[in-house]
């Protein structure tokens, strides 16, 4: 291959492709390619997105119980660098989240403390797993990239990487890493599934494709060799070049003028056969999800694989040719490249030499790509590609049950349509028409309002989701509209493309769209996309997510979780490092020594050492809050700190105090606002909102008896009523919204509480231990007792849940045996032989699918269930502190959640599933309980 036309591009995700033109002259101008190659997806994508990166509220440090194997506990970071520049790798600081709010969204009053959990899973993205022999590299070009040499540089710096070798060490290593954690950090969350948002490989190659899906299934062989196997035929090995651009290290002295050995690069011999040694993959351990990337589908990421004129690209991956240089020197400096064919450049011949010819290196068509998805031993089989259309399309929907609250849909947005003349945008993306007309279509099946252009549409009946979209390229970076003819002059009107910048468009339209998750940059990076203040759909938007990539540094994949929050709904989204350590000391026996080694050499790459892949601090470890499109489960929590028994909501402190000793009660009324009552430090009965506070009745009305707490209600007729007991008389009195106080003229034993619950008619319906210990009952107009002979426990409080029609269920703590024992309106009591720490009180809710869950403090001091959802001790055994009670609330839309001070005086939720979740780093107050509504 000594004769033709050569023309270079630069992907904007470090792509590289040379092409051949036999017989044809194709002028290029080599700064117009190489510069709009940048633009295309790196640079100035960059920049222009850093100019609307929403408010960063502040680094908060939330509550975490997980965060090992995270960035969120300890870091990974270059330590000083040598004489040479070489930077050896140490243990930083762990970074906490930075809180961030779209541009015109609310930033006051937010509660920042996720109080339900929806979904948590792994993203990694760019694996380029590599088969660093293949014919079909164009190393040579790393060259001009370097300072040294160039001191204006070219943007050729992936052609070559030292660390290349090893990528199939470093996957199995991060692999492990998010197998490892497993959990959400911050939710506890089990990690749902993994995605991969494109570029899983280097070279659109059949081995490499095989290798990255036997990575990430877990317990296969992997054989990082190809060609002659066992023989290196790599630029790095000696045998087939001892060119000074690269890093060589099978060479026991450093050769002087050596672009590496220059750098810091020291001898290891052996390493090269060291990684090509086979090794037993780790796995996920969960399902995994692909999404389709430039190199993927294209050689370099840059060529179609179908190429055939004027050169035949599947030749040249399974040929024995190898393409090591060319004789004609170009310009020193980038910017005096100028105009330049390349029958210029190279009509003195290409330098070539002979390797092994493999079959396994032949390039992959989209239907290919796709189809070797279902030849897997991990799950789902398919990975997300759909069956039914034969590998044709490589975009879909992961299934969603109708109880699911999210709908993850992954999108591709390669363009592989273009030829040599369009070379330059090959590496970007789009949408293309069919596609595009798909989404819609998806988006529209679970949004119940959106904006079709011209007005807002409302959709009765419509169950709505968030959508969480996946995809390989950025928003910037999707500029590549090239048509399905693969030339500007003769378009395909019937299938035009979309770019980045009409794609935020659409999903700015529909409100259900929180976050976008992609990769292609090979850096860590959020942007938030915000509707126009003007819209008529009000505040709100999406955020982009992008990771870093595995081949380069920083090296780092993430885990996203969403849950909400009062108002918003919240994403979060940590950085992982590799579960390798920092330095292998020279060992390259094991897999994970290699991936050590890997990262080290990544970090030192002559072209990435001013590398800012790693993104800014407010890339990294984020909260990302949306305004809430439409009614989620959400909770609001309230407890008392330790510190200043001031009531808080979430992390916002109220500036009310509460008395020593004394719990909250909170309710939700039917307009959505809540209610709650406390007693105030000057022994008076309060009430509040999220307008702030006052006395809850008039001023002759009596303060509470010492030693109880007051509770709330919400009426179905918009009102609420509250409960106390007041002093002197041990009186019960209820007050109401218009704070009108009166004494229902039944007495209660002292230092016990009552409960309340609503009832259909616009009452209220209490239970509470009568002044001579038995259980009772009271409405606005009688009182009664429940059943005779049932004593509660002296000093433990009754709970009362009420359904729809009015029936209720009572839990008590039983007087003698500390037994958890309820009884329904109709007189049924039931033991359920469950023994309570004595002193502390059951709660109970109705369930909005029908039936009662109880909790309660166990003797061993961990939180149990008991009820029609479950009947169970809390997972990993929840400790409650001493001389407090766990409380229940069930969430209108189905579920419920649980709220504990838990020892130590930090407040937990545990949910349905059974996950405990530290709320708050706020110490409580001790003998307090918190209070839950929706």
């Amino acid at each position: 291959m000594t004769e033709g036309v050569w023309s270079v591009n630069v992907s904007p995700d470090r792509g590289v492709f040379v092409s051949v033109s036999r017989r044809n002259v194709l002028a290029f101008g080599a700064v117009g390619v190489v510069a709009a190659a940048i633009n295309a997806g790196g640079l100035s994508g960059i920049a222009n997105a850093r100019a609307a990166q929403g408010v960063t509220v502040a680094q908060r440090a939330l509550p975490v119980f997980g965060a090992g194997g995270t960035t969120l506990a300890q870091t990974v970071v270059p330590g000083p660098a040598n004489s040479q520049g070489y930077r050896k790798l140490v243990d930083g600081p762990g970074e906490n989240y930075s809180a961030r709010v779209l541009p015109g969204a609310p930033t006051g009053n937010i509660d920042f403390l996720p109080s339900f959990r929806i979904t948590a899973f792994g993203h990694i993205s760019d694996l380029h797993i590599v088969d660093d022999q293949s014919p079909a590299r164009v190393e040579f070009l790393d060259r001009f990239a370097n300072t040294d040499e160039h001191p204006d540089p070219y943007p050729t710096g992936s052609a070559y990487r030292p660390q290349e070798a090893m990528s199939t060490q470093i996957t199995d290593a991060m692999v492990r890493a998010l197998r490892n954690i497993g959990r959400g950090p911050l939710t506890r969350i089990p990690l749902k599934f993994t995605i991969v948002t494109g570029d899983a490989v280097d070279n659109a190659q059949f081995n490499e494709t095989r290798w990255y899906i036997d990575l990430l299934d877990g317990g296969k062989t992997i054989l990082p060799d190809s060609g002659f196997i066992g023989r290196d035929q790599s630029v790095s090995g000696v045998a087939l070049t001892a060119e000074a651009s690269y890093w060589h290290p099978d060479l026991t002295a450093a050769t002087p003028h050596n672009t590496y050995n220059l750098a810091g690069f020291a001898a290891m011999p052996g390493l090269l056969a060291a990684a090509r040694r086979p090794f037993t993959s780790t796995g996920l351990g969960m399902p995994w999800y692909a999404a389709y990337g430039n190199h993927d589908v294209m050689v370099q990421g840059n060529l179609s694989v179908g190429t055939t004129v004027p050169i035949n690209a599947q030749s040249i991956a399974v040929g024995n040719s190898k393409m090591l240089g060319v004789n004609t020197q170009l310009p020193v400096n980038f910017k005096d490249a100028g105009v330049f064919t390349a029958v210029d450049v190279f009509t003195s011949g290409v330098t070539n030499t002979r390797v092994t010819a493999d079959p396994n290196r032949r390039l992959m068509s989209t239907s290919d790509f796709v189809n070797e998805h279902f030849k897997t031993s991990g799950t789902p089989v398919g990975h997300g590609f759909d069956p039914n259309n034969g590998g044709k399309f490589a975009f879909y929907t992961i299934p969603s049950a109708d109880s699911d609250m999210v709908q993850y849909i992954t999108l591709d947005s390669t363009n592989s349509d273009g030829d040599l003349l369009s070379i330059d945008k090959a590496a970007s993306g789009c949408i293309d028409n069919f596609q595009w007309q798909w989404l819609q279509n998806v988006l529209i099946k679970n949004s119940s309002r959106y904006w079709d252009g011209g007005k807002i549409v409302h959709q009765s009946g419509v169950k709505d989701k968030l959508f969480v979209i996946f995809c390989h390229h950025t928003i910037s970076t999707m500029t590549n509209l090239i048509p399905k003819s693969g030339s500007t002059t003769n378009p395909i009107p019937q299938n035009p493309k979309h770019s980045g910048t009409e794609l935020a468009s659409l999903l700015l339209n529909f409100p259900n769209v929180v976050l976008m998750a992609n990769g292609h940059t090979h850096r860590n990076e959020v942007v938030s996309h915000a509707r126009p203040s003007t819209s008529p759909l009000g505040a709100g938007g999406f955020w982009e997510v992008s990771a870093a990539s595995h081949i380069d540094w920083p090296v780092q994949s993430r885990i996203i979780e969403i849950a909400t929050s009062g108002e918003n709904v919240m994403i979060f989204s940590n950085t992982v490092d590799l579960d390798a350590p920092l330095s292998s000391g020279g060992d390259t026996s094991t897999p994970m020594a290699l991936a050590s080694l890997a990262r080290e050499l990544a970090v030192n790459d002559v072209q990435e050492r001013d590398s800012t892949r790693r993104g800014d601090i407010d890339d990294r470890n984020v909260q990302l809050l949306v305004p809430m499109p439409f009614k989620l489960p959400a909770l609001k929590v309230l407890y008392q700190s330790a510190a200043t028994n001031q009531l808080y909501r979430g992390d916002q402190n109220s500036g009310s105090g509460v008395l020593a000793g004394t719990s909250t009660s909170v309710t939700t009324r039917t307009d959505g606002t809540w209610q709650c009552t406390f007693i105030s430090p000057d022994n008076v009965v309060w009430t509040q909102n999220v307008n702030g506070g006052s006395p809850a009745g008039p001023a002759t009305m009596p303060r509470p008896a010492a030693g109880t707490s007051p509770t709330i209600t919400a009426t179905t007729d918009g009102g609420y009523t509250i409960a106390f007991v007041a002093e002197k008389t041990l009186s019960l009195w209820v007050i109401d919204q218009n704070g009108n106080a009166r004494d229902t003229v039944n007495f209660v034993l002292p230092n016990t509480s009552p409960t309340i619950a609503p009832l259909p008619n616009g009452g209220w319906r209490a239970a509470f231990t009568s002044w001579d210990g038995w259980l009772t009952a009271a409405d606005a107009g009688s009182s009664a007792r429940v059943a005779p002979g049932l004593q509660p426990a002296p000093g433990t409080n009754p709970a009362i849940a009420t359904d729809t029609a009015g029936n209720f269920k009572i839990a008590v703590c039983g007087n003698g045996s500390n037994r958890l024992v309820t009884v329904t309106n109709t007189g049924t009591v039931v033991d359920t032989g469950k023994t309570m720490k004595a002193g502390t009180s059951p709660a109970i809710t109705h369930l909005p699918t029908g039936g009662y869950q109880a909790v309660y403090h166990g003797t061993d001091d961990f939180l149990y269930e008991v009820g029609d959802a479950a009947t169970r001790r809390t997972e990993g055994g929840l400790l409650v502190a001493d001389n407090t009670s766990p409380v229940i609330h069930a969430l209108p839309t189905g579920g419920y959640m649980i709220a504990i001070n838990a020892r130590g005086g930090n407040l937990w939720l545990v949910g349905p599933d059974n996950i405990g979740t530290p709320y708050t780093t706020t110490t409580l107050a001790p003998r307090t309980n918190p209070a839950l509504t929706h």
